[in-house]
C-alpha cells in the first residue's frame, strides 16, 4: 500500500506565492497539519517513508511517521517553477494563469521545468518501489 501526502504549510503557501523548490520550513499551521494527519493514520504501521530533499518534507514526514526514518529521494522534490518562483498566485501573471488552468496540454511558461520531466522522475521513483515489500 501506498500512501502519498503532501507537505504541511508553510510561509509561502500562506502568502499565496509559488513555492516549488525553496526550502522553507513548516510554519505553526503546518506542524499542526502534520500531527493532525499523524493521528489520522496512526493505526497505519509504515515500513517505508520516502520525501523530497526540501525541509517541508522532511519535518512532514517525520512528523506523520515518527519511527520511520524518512528516506531523502531526490526525484520527489517540486517541480522546478525557475524564474516563476515566489510569483503572486492572487494575481498571477499570465503565463502562469494558462499554464495552471490546463498544465497537461499547455507547455511550461519559458525556465520552468516540464510536466513530462516531473512525471518522468515520479514514474522512476514508483518503477524502484513497486515490488518491495510493506506499507509506504
Amino acid at each position: 500500500m501506498i500512501y502519498i501526502m503532501r507537505h504541511g504549510k508553510t510561509d509561502r503557501n500562506k502568502a499565496n506565492v509559488l513555492q516549488g523548490r525553496s526550502d522553507d520550513p513548516l510554519n505553526a499551521e503546518g506542524i499542526e497539519q502534520a500531527k493532525e494527519a499523524a493521528a489520522k493514520l496512526r493505526s497505519i504501521h509504515f515500513d517505508h517513508v520516502f520525501c523530497s530533499p526540501l525541509i517541508r518534507a522532511v519535518e512532514t514526514a517525520e512528523l506523520v511517521a515518527p519511527d520511520v526514518k524518512p528516506v531523502i529521494d531526490e526525484r520527489l522534490i517540486e517541480m522546478d517553477y525557475g524564474p516563476w518562483e515566489g510569483a503572486d498566485l492572487v494575481h498571477p501573471a499570465p503565463e502562469l494563469l494558462a499554464f495552471f488552468s490546463d498544465f497537461v496540454s499547455r507547455p511550461a511558461p519559458p525556465g520552468m521545468e516540464s510536466l513530462a520531466s516531473v512525471t518522468e522522475r515520479a514514474a522512476d521513483f514508483i518503477r524502484d518501489i513497486q515490488d518491495a515489500p510493506g506499507t509506504f
